[in-house]
């Protein structure tokens, strides 16, 4: 995944309207129980009625792992890691355009719903867009139905536990469904790999043992993207090279038990009690000023901030020069 075509950058959940989603035929169905789906909800509405929110503050959730498709002209995109968080969010839109907005999407934002297609399970993409609440008749005649027909429910209970009149939806839209000018979006951290990465190896090491993509990852990722200069091919650049030689001469040297346990002792409590598969994440911790309470990619959010000016070189050397 660190090849020189790699596209990263922060999406509004408003930037997803009217695209076209595959589910490739090497991914597994949806399946996020009842609780994740709460704790989704939870999560976001406690940003919408967070207190004194910084003008540029935004919620944002992890990352999608996507790759470009051309079909016959159509503009699609293959979803390699990131499909259960995307269909729940498909579930929460249905359910509110149904049950608040009372029309289409595209009559109240000018864009219509996202679309899933799924390779082999045509049938899920025809339950996804037919949804109802308690679809009982339906839920057991296949096991993608089942799980989408619980996260639904499970939707509509939530709104309702929580007592959601007209204005508490348009409050929670306001940040859910904000574009990039809006107040406080909810984001998503969009990874496009390049058109000649292989989606089955990418999708295989994200998943087996389910390890997600690091803030160190993703920080790596933003570097080498922010300097890809040869616009035509997929070769990587020699400042890319470069960079990318130096970040693994000081993950090997952080590697070195004499040093690292140095620079970070876990018995002492100030200290961030993360795990650091990746040690240079600490030195990127440290240079963020990370707290114990940070979101989980509080660290990838500040140097994406501090990289939009393109200061690529600088913001390296000073990586360097803090190592």
């Amino acid at each position: 995944m660190e090849n020189s075509e790699i596209k990263l950058e922060l999406k509004t959940l408003y930037d997803l309207l009217d695209k076209v989603f595959i589910v490739p035929y090497y991914q597994r169905g949806y399946r996020w129980a009842e609780s994740q789906v709460k704790q989704l909800l939870e999560d976001i509405w406690e940003f919408v009625n967070k207190e004194e929110k910084q003008k540029d503050e935004f919620y944002c959730l992890q990352p999608i792992v996507v790759k470009k498709r051309n079909d016959n002209g159509i503009e699609k995109w293959e979803v390699i890691d990131g499909q259960q968080r995307l269909t729940t969010i498909f579930l929460i839109l249905r359910f509110i355009e149904k049950e608040h907005l009372k029309r289409p999407m595209k009559e109240a934002y000018n864009k219509d719903l996202f679309k899933i297609h799924y390779e082999v399970r045509n049938e899920s993409k025809e339950f996804l867009e037919k949804i109802e609440i308690d679809t009982s008749n339906e839920k057991n005649e296949n096991i993608d139905f089942y799980h989408m027909s619980n996260a639904y429910n499970a939707i509509h209970k939530w709104f309702k536990d929580n007592g959601f009149n007209y204005n508490n939806y348009n409050k929670f839209l306001l940040s859910f469904l904000a574009d990039e000018d809006g107040n406080n979006p909810v984001k998503v951290i969009w990874y496009e790999v390049s058109n000649d990465a292989d989606p089955i190896e990418i999708f295989t090491r994200l998943n087996i043992g389910k390890i997600p993509l690091t803030n160190a990852e993703l920080v790596k990722a933003l570097f080498l993207s922010r300097t890809n200069s040869n616009q035509n091919t997929n070769k990587p650049t020699s400042e890319q090279l470069r960079i990318a030689y130096e970040w693994d001469r000081i993950e090997v040297e952080l590697q070195n038990d004499s040093l690292w346990y140095f620079i970070y002792d876990e018995n002492n409590k100030s200290l961030l009690k993360r795990m650091y598969d990746t040690k240079i994440e600490y030195i990127f911790d440290l240079m963020t000023g990370r707290k114990q309470d940070a979101e989980d990619y509080y660290t990838f959010y500040e140097f994406y901030k501090d990289l939009q000016d393109n200061k690529v070189e600088e913001i390296w050397q000073e990586i360097k020069k803090y190592y």
